[in-house]
């Protein structure tokens, strides 16, 4: 089980000890809380819960990647909104870095020129391109891309928007500075 639930904290915050004669010597056996899971299993992971294969209880489709329950939740237009709101101009085209299912890329996009999200799930692009044609947001698209490559030239936008993100990243550093 992972911190939270149920684990003892003592025990979580254990090192991994390799055992030489273990041929997965130095392989963990178990994944500890702090630790990143790689972009596959990250896409894995929400492509099947965008599928149905998977569930989060109260963190889940319905909820947490609803565009429509999340951004009328008057939380997420005190935070999040109400915080954006003066760092974008409407002359700004805005990257959306890791945009799911375009929750946040929704909130964002009446308040600049243009905004393109994008997401290593294609099941999260999808419902994001859904949600856009839903809500005829004309300034908005969203596109799959491959971990560490984005198909986008020098000065491409103005603003780089990240949420919830890089908790998810394997190399941060690499990844900010490609988006920078």
């Amino acid at each position: 089980s992972e911190l939270g639930r149920g684990a003892d904290p003592a025990r979580a915050a254990e090192p991994a000890v390799a055992n030489d004669a273990d041929p997965g010597a130095g392989e963990m056996k178990m994944k500890r809380w702090w630790q990143v899971s790689s972009s596959e299993e990250t896409r894995s992971f929400y492509d099947d819960l965008m599928d149905g294969r998977r569930s989060r209880g109260s963190f889940g489709k319905e909820t947490r990647f609803n565009a429509d329950y999340v951004s009328g939740r008057s939380v997420v237009q005190r935070f999040f909104v109400d915080a954006v709101r003066p760092h974008l101009k409407p002359t700004d085209r805005v990257l959306d870095f890791g945009c799911g299912t375009g929750v946040f890329l929704a909130l964002a996009a009446p308040l600049c020129r243009s905004i393109t999200g994008v997401d290593i799930s294609a099941r999260f692009v999808d419902a994001c391109r859904e949600m856009i044609v839903d809500r005829g947001l004309d300034n908005a698209e969203a596109r799959t891309v491959e971990p560490g490559e984005l198909p986008f030239g020098e000065e491409s936008f103005d603003v780089v928007m990240m949420v919830d993100v890089i908790h998810h990243l394997e190399e941060p550093g690499p990844v900010l500075e490609s988006v920078m």
